[in-house]
């Protein structure tokens, strides 16, 4: 197996992985750090680098040294992105102010504020799109399992998306191709991303390190410390392979002109890596 290096007429230079979490760290008094990989351009090669994430505002990135907001980046998270109604990037963004009011309201995030918040959608619990069926996911309208479960992670994620200075992000397929914002935010899975990187039915961070030295080093450039990061924390381990999903198959934006195309993966559900499924 060979890694497709990006084209360089590809609209992105810098690829980044997001694994879920939902918990609150009492410690902190706010939510559990999210594992983050990023690939990027750095002196002419492609590097990948690893770090905890405080939250999805452009600043929070821009303290690691990644620029979201004037580089244009592909950030593939692990969570869903299914509208209470009408599946337009409207109704999206409104689901995602109304996760942020609910989480003012309530004062934090975790399972139990993330099961009240999707209690009041239209939808019956355990609920699944068409590419959830096909690709063996998880139901948003579910706080099962109760470690790790989508429903949780999603609800942080998207009460940060609707914070009002948080406003710089496409969303794909949801946004219009046309869109000045330079970064573009699509749903990853990571389950999915093993299977078709690595042929994997399991997500098994130490198999990782046969797969760094074979297909991934001689592309991009990952350090020791990285390495030995990624082989041993499933956490990061998600991110990386979400990133890597990214670097391999990035979003054609021009999809979005055919408008029904763009109706097709609406109507679907639309995850990095599962165009084949739909």
């Amino acid at each position: 197996m060979k890694l497709n290096l990006p084209s360089t007429s590809s609209h992105f230079r810098q690829f980044i992985g997001i694994d879920q979490t939902g918990a609150w760290n009492h410690q902190r008094n706010a939510p559990a750090l999210l594992p983050m990989a990023c690939i990027h351009l750095f002196r002419g090669e492609w590097v990948l680098e690893t770090h905890p994430l405080k939250s999805l505002e452009a600043e929070s990135f821009l303290l690691l040294g990644i620029d979201v907001e004037t580089l244009p980046s592909l950030i593939a998270v692990d969570c869903v992105f299914w509208s209470n109604s009408k599946q337009t990037v409207k109704n999206l963004k409104t689901d995602f102010r109304e996760a942020y009011r609910h989480r003012l309201e309530k004062g934090k995030v975790g399972r139990e504020i993330a099961e009240s918040f999707f209690k009041r959608h239209d939808r019956p619990p355990g609920s699944k799109r068409d590419i959830d069926q096909k690709t063996g996911a998880q139901s948003l309208y579910s706080p099962l399992p109760f470690q790790r479960n989508i429903q949780t992670g999603t609800f942080r994620i998207w009460s940060e998306l609707g914070d009002p200075r948080n406003q710089k992000f496409n969303f794909f397929p949801w946004s219009h191709s046309s869109s000045k914002q330079k970064t573009w935010v699509v749903e990853g899975y990571p389950s999915l991303s093993w299977k078709n990187l690595f042929n994997s039915k399991t997500r098994s961070p130490g198999n990782l390190s046969q797969w760094i030295e074979q297909i991934i080093r001689p592309e991009i450039k990952i350090s020791e410390k990285t390495k030995d990061l990624i082989c041993l924390d499933q956490n990061y381990a998600d991110a990386a392979v979400l990133a890597l999903q990214a670097f391999m198959t990035p979003i054609d934006l021009s999809r979005l002109k055919n408008p029904s195309l763009k109706r097709k993966m609406l109507a679907h559900g639309y995850i990095l890596g599962g165009d084949e499924v739909i």
